[in-house]
Parts: C-alpha cells; sequence; structure tokens
C-alpha cells in the first residue's frame, strides 16, 4: 500500500479506515480500533467476513438485515472494477459459508458505495450514531477511505 494512503487515517481524530478492491481494511486509526473493538485487531478483517460471517456483526450493526443487504450491493458494484479471479474466489468462498451471503447474492443489487448515517450497538458504549463518507483516491482506485464523524442522535 502506498505511505501517502497508509497514513491517512492517522490523520483524523474520528473513526477511519482504509479498504482494498477486496474490501480488506488495510489500515485504520485509533478511532476505528477503537469503535470495531476485536474485530479490527484480528488477523483477517474483511469487510464482507464480518458481516456474514462474525455472529457479534448481528448485534453491532443496526438493523443488519437492511445493512448487508446495502453492504454486499456496494461490494458488487465496486468489484465490477475489480481482480475477476479474486472476486470470484471471494465470492465463492462467501457463498459456501453464509446463507445469508448466498441469498443477498442473487438479488443481484447493485448500488455506489453510499455514504449516510450509521447506527451501532457498541458493547460498552450503547447506541452510536455516525455520518459515513467514502472518499476514494485518484492515483489508488482500489483504495476506498471510510470516515465515521460521530453525530449525536442521528436517526
Amino acid at each position: 500500500m502506498p505511505s501517502p494512503v497508509a497514513g491517512m487515517p492517522d490523520l483524523l481524530k474520528v473513526p477511519c479506515y482504509v479498504l482494498d478492491a477486496l474490501w480488506n481494511i488495510r489500515v485504520a486509526n485509533e478511532a476505528a480500533c477503537t469503535l470495531f473493538g476485536a474485530w479490527f485487531g484480528a488477523g483477517d478483517r474483511n469487510l464482507l467476513d464480518y458481516v456474514f460471517l462474525d455472529p457479534e456483526a448481528r448485534r453491532f450493526m443496526d438493523r443488519w438485515e437492511h445493512n448487508a443487504q446495502r453492504v454486499l450491493a456496494e461490494f458488487r458494484s465496486d468489484s465490477l472494477h475489480g481482480e475477476t479471479e479474486k472476486v470470484g474466489a471471494l465470492v465463492s468462498r462467501l457463498r459456501a459459508a453464509s446463507r445469508d451471503f448466498e441469498r443477498l447474492w442473487h438479488q443481484q443489487a447493485v448500488t455506489t458505495r453510499e455514504g449516510g448515517p450509521r447506527r451501532f450497538h457498541h458493547p460498552a458504549d450503547g447506541v452510536l450514531d455516525f455520518e459515513q463518507t467514502t472518499l476514494g483516491f485518484t492515483t489508488w482506485p482500489q483504495y476506498r477511505m471510510v470516515v465515521l464523524r460521530p453525530v449525536a442522535g442521528l436517526r
């Protein structure tokens, strides 16, 4: 990963992380690690693995079904520009491992990576609301930076 991309999250105080083309978390700042806890401390930090394979995601993410569907539709859109073989391997693995992934994959929904309100149910801090913005890097289009700005009382 290019050093300008790797260093970007540490410039922000709010939770921020960088995804690669397969939606692996490549780098995250301290605020993101605090928010997402054990998942960000794990060795394999793929966003789709977390959403569809980690039981904690269903408790942590508000409106899991709706958000899982959105995440998958956004990934489908992003994956159109990725490495076909690697995307295919990831999708095949997740289809075999998760009934929900398989079911939602068949819906064939596609949408661009959306920002907007995000709500999490943190085990220690309770309900936390954020406004998410996703930024791309012109020079390195395979990376996306996700920024979560805390918002009080967001619905």
